[in-house]
């Protein structure tokens, strides 16, 4: 590498954890207003019945939200992503059940967080999904639709937590029928023959064992 290449690429790395930096600070300062704000509405109008609700409800909701707020900002340093991308792989997996680690580590190794990522036998997106497969769940939808990102997370999220189902909640089994096909994962299970690729291990490499053992989200809605 010349120097020229190597001072190209400390700009590069500066000027993300600016990003990362700034992002963080905006959405500190957000969390820290809506927090203010509760504690000073009740404190303005803390004499009467109705606050006295709000005084409760409200401040578990602000605490979610510094919370959202605080594991998207994470993912998004870990992984060297936009915020934006973060937070809709975090909130779309804990829409479809998937724990958000476990959902970050699949896109990680399917498409490196490419949307434009394309594969030799048709995968699409984030999630490389196949269209056969997406159409399992929108029977009418197009490629270009599967290629949205929203559209993509969502459908490969849901394929993977049916997965899960079908293979009773073996996360490592799942990952195979996500890569190989449950079909032809089935088979190879009936004959007593072993399906491992590798791929389920690239996933889990660095999950923490709960999430290895409990991949799904249960605080869906929460």
């Amino acid at each position: 590498m010349t120097d020229v290449e190597k001072r190209s690429d400390r700009r590069e790395w500066r000027s993300w954890v600016r990003t990362v930096l700034i992002q963080s600070l905006l959405f500190l300062l957000a969390a820290v207003t809506v927090s203010g704000f509760a504690s000073w509405t009740q404190g303005v109008v803390g004499w009467s019945e109705a606050p006295t609700a709000t005084r409760v409800e409200g401040m578990p909701h602000t605490r979610l939200r510094v919370e959202r707020a605080t594991e998207v900002l994470t993912y998004a340093s870990k992984y060297r992503i936009p915020a934006d991308l973060s937070a809709a792989i975090y909130d779309i997996a804990r829409d479809e059940g998937i724990h958000p680690a476990l959902a970050f580590q699949l896109v990680k190794v399917e498409s490196g967080f490419r949307l434009d990522a394309r594969s030799s036998h048709g995968a699409i997106g984030y999630t490389q999904l196949r269209l056969s497969t997406a159409r399992a769940y929108a029977p009418e939808i197009s490629e270009a639709a599967l290629a949205h990102r929203d559209t993509n997370l969502r459908l490969g999220f849901r394929f993977l937590k049916d997965l899960l189902a079908r293979f009773d909640n073996n996360l490592p089994i799942a990952l195979l029928a996500y890569n190989r096909g449950p079909t032809l994962v089935d088979s190879l299970l009936t004959m007593g023959l072993d399906p491992s690729n590798g791929y389920s291990e690239a996933v889990m490499r660095g999950l923490k064992r709960s999430v290895r053992e409990a991949p799904q989200d249960l605080r869906r809605g929460s």
